[in-house]
């Protein structure tokens, strides 16, 4: 933390990566002149699925990517994809298709599940937008500032409020607020920012 502290005193610019950081500098450094450049999608759009199925989740880090989250909201009977590796059992009913592209299990499910405990930003989430499968996040995620709000979970409404949340997203599946920057967009942005 020291070490951190001292780079972001020192920094003639900061740059977030989300708004959500962009607080946490605030709250934590008090550098509340940091600018908000988001990470580009490079891929694009995912392919037309004639028909998606189940639920997906993508990350390593099970317990903070809050795969018991997305595990205890699940509908009954919805199966759930998983995208990624961690230690642990396996559950039972769940895929786990291991470290691997996920933009084909994103773009063919029916939504993509991120009830983070904390995730600056959450590259994956960006890129479920792109693909435009509806997603829900935890309040946690600072890629939630590129969703509508009704699928962004408020943590303090606890597992019963996360379940509404992905019913909602399921039965209304809203565009999202922003889409992710392409990667020129990317760069203008973060020329603008250090100039």
């Amino acid at each position: 933390m020291r070490r951190e502290r001292r780079a972001i005193d020192a920094a003639e610019r900061v740059i977030a990566i989300s708004p959500m950081v962009r607080l946490e500098l605030a709250h934590w450094y008090g550098r509340a002149d940091a600018t908000v450049v988001i990470n580009p999608i490079i891929a694009a759009p995912g392919p037309d699925v004639a028909e998606r199925r189940g639920a997906v989740f993508v990350g390593h880090a099970f317990w903070r990517k809050g795969l018991d989250r997305a595990l205890a909201a699940l509908p009954a009977g919805m199966p759930l994809t998983v995208v990624g590796a961690d230690r642990g059992r396996p559950r039972p009913g769940v895929s786990y298709v291991g470290a691997q592209d996920a933009a084909p299990f994103i773009a063919g499910a029916e939504i993509l599940l991120h009830p983070a405990r904390y995730e600056p930003y959450g590259n994956v989430v960006a890129e479920a937008v792109a693909a435009g499968t509806p997603v829900v996040v935890s309040d946690a995620t600072g890629a939630a500032c590129l969703l509508d709000p009704a699928h962004v979970w408020t943590q303090s409404t606890g597992l019963d409020g996360l379940r509404r949340c992905v019913q909602t997203a399921l039965r209304d599946p809203r565009p999202p607020l922003h889409q992710p920057p392409c990667a020129d967009a990317h760069i203008d942005a973060l020329l603008a920012a250090l100039t």
